[in-house]
């Protein structure tokens, strides 16, 4: 977070990408759903 906020305020890219905020979505949704249905979720 501390990378992220330092990058906002030097107007520099911060090392995580839209792609990295996709897969840690896909990866949140499937733990979601992995523990209201009990079982394992691929991804």
């Amino acid at each position: 977070m501390k990378h992220f906020a330092e990058s906002l305020l030097k107007g520099a890219a911060p090392k995580a990408d839209i792609g990295d905020g996709a897969k840690a979505l896909e990866i949140a949704e499937a733990v979601w759903r992995s523990a209201k249905e009990g079982r394992t979720v691929e991804i």
